[in-house]
């Protein structure tokens, strides 16, 4: 484009082997001079010239199939000239395939006129009367770029410094200019020169522009809106080769954006999502013949596979499988393709006689392609019928889908079976494109065009492991394996070594880190401070470090170690945290750019010796800028011990896919076994006792298991000694001995097959099991008085018997286990009738049976019913005295000495004739031993208590 001369991109020399086919090729257009700018003027007629030249980045020749040095005879002749350079701009469209040449006259007064020429590629019109216009507009049509749908676009600035940028639509097939929408330019950039630049699209529509050392990319695809604005991203500013003084020339091939500079013959190259500039290798050209370009534009052919596993289904017979793909092919130029074959040989996947039930389809055919009906997929690999076509306007017409259905048979597990489709097509000038399929549904997964890029040409694996469960454990009990990636200031190229950590990126500590490296950091935006957040290490501690990744397309291993020996019919744990590093300034950028390409992470568990994958799983896209735990568990196969851990790169390549990594473990979740007893608090002596051995988390071994339990005398510290006959989850003792009490046991678990290997096996604590005994019944009931009057406290006891464990005494009246009454070995009971008592034994093992004591009420005292009180009757003269003078007389008196009630009836046993003062068992009357006696009839009654000494003491003889 004229009037534009800085931009940057990668230019290489592309010639075309037929053994070494790529899926894009470039043909960059130039309008120059082939003496590299030695001579001034405005027209050479030996240079200035229309150029073709071939792109294979980094480097540029000419293109000698095409008509180099084409001088079109224009009518009007710009400038009287029948071709110039200057004041002049050349597009490509690749709706019409036409190449666009416009001339505008500054001669003319404002707005100036331009004259808008086109023609076909390969043809150079010089017709003797001059090669008339499509048309002319009267207005300054600057320099041009075409949309894949025909619609040009041009650039155009304010008049003075800082110049606002406006973009305008220009439709060349009716004339129609449109109003101009202004730029927004973000990062608060400005344009202080706009003498040179230009501007280009893409094949697959993102535009960029160069102007003031600086790119953008607008968001062109809003112009027209209600605002009449134009988000317009700042990438990057770039470097121009020393000498240079302008960038008149740009546009885009083999994902590279291609910039000439001026003076001389420059090219260079500029990474279309960094901005990081280049050099592009310009050569083959004769001495003094080189091209000096004052606008560029491209033919680019392009085409692209994607092919995506859709479905696995078992058929019932081992290890069959029916499984559909799904094929996705683009074309991804701006010229139409022709010859379009697309193969796909089944018999590489597992043989030939393993392949059957084959079947293609198109779920999708906007481009309106036809099948191969022969297809079977061995003999016959063409999907296509011949002489396909694929175009690439309308854009909505320029692929299709396929989709294919198999039958595979002895498929292993643990075996990756790759697959790849290849495309093939003839482009621009008939170039041979080719393209092995990627895995997935994009093939251009960093979306530049190029969908051969490195990484883009994974094939699709099918694979038939465990399926793991997520998540992983959050917290490991045991761990086996870590990667914290260690401390220390400053970045690392290298990996701490734990035993053997190791990745197919390559270390680097320089600033910025570019794609497919990785450093180690302490923190994460140190690598690349301009685009990365800054996000310390997730273990902690003084400058803690993580592994910091620039992945791209590629699916390269990240990170890989051998774990620790492990043991089969196990459940294990593989977590890692990781986050997103991208920042608000690097979104900005990527926005423009279509939006961020977040990561995604392959996690993969090989087996050491034969590589066959045991289990894998891929993340969800990793957005979040903060910290997160991701990672599986799975059971380890019979077979399978010793192991290596990968972390891949599942995530597109583009703008974005950077991430951190740290805190990797490997290990098992909660592998201790819990032992319950059925007795918990203890079990009684001759009884039976059930220890139940189980696993805290029961998934750690979810098949067979083995058991053995061991006993261990106290405090449980070993030597432990194993049961015979107990390896069952389960272990009974009956009955329990005061032997067994006192010991401790304990269960040893491990999956079937493991019990010798010390290293798979994992052993409850001891626990301690606690004996009780039974409580033996009392031999009798006691009471301290038989006869009492009512409401007289009585002390009731045992004799014998004895308490067994948690056992107390129960006193219960009106039956055995009737009305409690009390508890323990004595009580004190005030009946007020004569009541019978019961006592037993009751505990954890036992209730015993019951011993009574019967309480018998007896509280006469008027014997003879004469309604003078036994005591008086009893003529006792002390009886009536107070002694103590405390308004109490004797007979009622505690406190007189030498009370005594015996027969608790409240009256001192010493003044009544039928007490027992010295409890002798003999009644006072009838005692000789009781003071004072007088017995003077020798009748054997002390006459005290007798007045009529007629052998009946008072209380019982009416007569006296």
């Amino acid at each position: 484009m004229r009037k534009l001369l800085f931009s940057v991109i990668t230019v290489l020399s592309f010639t075309q082997i037929a053994l070494a086919q790529t899926a894009t090729v470039s043909v960059p257009l130039s309008i120059g001079r082939n003496n590299c700018g030695g001579g001034g003027g405005y027209f050479r007629a030996a240079n200035d010239s229309l150029y073709y030249f071939s792109y294979k980045s980094p480097n540029l020749t000419n293109h000698i199939p095409l008509p180099q040095g084409c001088q079109p005879i224009l009518k009007p002749k710009p400038r009287g000239y029948n071709f110039m350079v200057y004041d002049a701009s050349i597009a490509f469209n690749p709706a019409d395939q036409m190449i666009y040449y416009v001339w505008t006259n500054y001669s003319l007064p404002a707005p100036y006129k331009s004259y808008i020429w086109r023609w076909a590629p390969n043809t150079c019109p010089r017709p003797a009367a001059g090669y008339d216009t499509l048309r002319t507009f009267n207005t300054d049509i600057g320099g041009i770029t075409f949309d894949a749908n025909g619609i040009g676009w041009q650039l155009e600035f304010s008049a003075s410094a800082p110049y606002q940028g406006r973009l305008r639509k220009v439709d060349f097939s009716t004339g129609t200019i449109g109003i101009p929408d202004t730029l927004d330019l973000t990062g608060g950039k400005q344009l202080w020169n706009v003498g040179t630049g230009d501007i280009t699209l893409t094949p697959s529509g993102q535009m960029y522009f160069v102007f003031d050392n600086k790119l953008f990319t607008p968001d062109y695809g809003s112009a027209g809106g209600p605002t009449g604005h134009i988000k317009c991203t700042y990438i990057d500013t770039i470097r121009r080769p020393a000498g240079a003084s302008g960038l008149p020339g740009l546009t885009y091939g083999d994902g590279d954006l291609i910039a000439s500079y001026s003076p001389g013959c420059r090219y260079g190259n500029i990474n279309p999502v960094t901005g990081d500039t280049g050099i592009v290798t310009y050569s083959g050209y004769a001495a003094g013949k080189g091209v000096s370009s004052y606008d560029l534009a491209a033919i680019s052919s392009g085409v692209g596979a994607a092919k995506k596993l859709i479905s696995v289904t078992p058929t019932g017979t081992p290890n069959q499988y029916d499984v559909v793909y799904d094929i996705f092919t683009r074309n991804y130029g701006n010229v139409p393709l022709t010859n379009v074959q697309l193969t796909d040989d089944l018999k590489t996947i597992n043989g030939v006689t393993n392949v059957s039930n084959v079947s293609a389809s198109l779920t999708s055919n906007p481009a309106g392609v036809a099948l191969n009906p022969l297809y079977n997929g061995t003999t016959n690999i063409n999907l296509l019928a011949p002489s396909q076509s694929l175009p690439c306007y309308p854009v909505s017409d320029n692929n299709f889908t396929i989709r294919i259905t198999c039958r595979l048979s002895n498929i292993l597990p643990g075996v990756i079976y790759y697959n790849s489709a290849i495309a093939t097509a003839n482009g621009f000038n008939n170039v041979a494109l080719r393209d092995s399929s990627t895995n997935g549904s994009s093939p251009d997964l960093n979306q530049n065009d190029k969908p051969d890029d490195y990484g883009e040409g994974e094939p699709t694996p099918f694979l038939i492991t465990i399926t793991p469960t997520i998540p992983p454990c959050s917290v490991l009990s045991q761990v086996m394996y870590s990667q914290n990636f260690g401390s220390g200031a400053g970045m690392s190229a290298s990996l701490p070594a734990v035993p053997s950590a190791s990745s197919t990126y390559t270390g680097s500590v320089a600033v910025p880190l570019t794609i497919n490296k990785f450093c180690v950091s302490a923190n994460a935006s140190t690598p690349d401070p301009s685009n990365f957040i800054s996000l310390t290490d997730h273990t902690g501690g003084v400058n803690g470090r993580m592994m910091v990744i620039n992945a791209d397309a590629a699916t390269k291993v990240i990170y890989r170690d051998t774990l620790p020996v492990s043991c089969p019919g196990q459940q294990y744990s593989l977590s890692f945290w990781t986050a997103f590093i991208g920042n608000s300034t690097y979104q900005t950028i990527c926005d423009g750019l279509g939006g961020f390409k977040y990561p995604m992470l392959q996690v993969r568990i090989r087996d050491v010796v034969t590589g066959l994958v045991i289990t894998q799983f891929t993340t969800d896209t990793i957005k979040l800028t903060t910290w997160q735990q991701l990672g599986m568990k799975w059971v380890m196969p019979t077979g399978f011990s010793n192991v290596i851990l990968e972390i891949l790169n599942a995530g597109p390549g583009g703008c974005g896919n950077d991430l951190v990594l740290d805190d990797i473990e490997y290990g098992i979740c909660d592998p201790l076994p819990t032992v319950s007893i059925d007795n918990p608090g203890g079990t009684c002596l001759s009884s039976s006792v059930t220890f139940t051995g189980n696993l805290s988390d029961p998934g750690i071994i979810p098949g067979s298991k083995e058991y053995q339990w061991q006993w261990s005398p106290a405090p449980g510290a070993g030597p432990w000694t194993n049961i015979i006959g107990a390896t069952s989850s389960t272990y009974t003792i009956n009955p329990v001995t005061p032997t067994d009490t006192g010991r401790y046991y304990r269960v040893i678990v491990c999956a079937t097959g493991n019990m010798a290997n010390p290293l798979c096996r994992y052993t409850s604590p001891g626990s301690r099991l606690i004996g009780k005994t039974l409580s033996v019944a009392p031999a009798s009931a006691t009471k301290n008085k038989n006869n009492i009057c009512p409401g007289i406290s009585v002390s009731l006891g045992i004799t014998g018997g004895t308490l067994g464990t948690n056992a107390s005494w129960r006193w219960y009246s009106g039956s055995c286990a009737g009305t409690l009454v009390g508890t323990g070995s004595t009580i004190n009971v005030t009946p007020s009738v004569t009541t019978t008592y019961y006592v037993r034994a009751e505990g954890d093992c036992n209730t015993t049976a019951c011993q009574a004591v019967t309480v018998f009420i007896s509280c006469d005292i008027d014997k003879d019913k004469d309604g003078i009180p036994d005591w008086v009757e009893s003529n006792m003269a002390a009886a009536f005295a107070d002694a103590n003078s405390n308004g109490i007389i004797n007979a009622y008196d505690p406190t007189y000495p030498g009370f005594v009630d015996y027969n608790n009836d409240y009256i001192n046993d010493n003044f009544q004739a039928d007490g027992d003062s010295d409890n002798d068992g003999i009644p006072n009357y009838l005692d000789t031993g009781f003071p004072g006696r007088i017995d003077t009839n020798a009748d054997g009654v002390d006459d005290r208590f007798d007045t009529d000494l007629d052998g009946i003491i008072n209380m019982l003889d009416l007569d006296s």
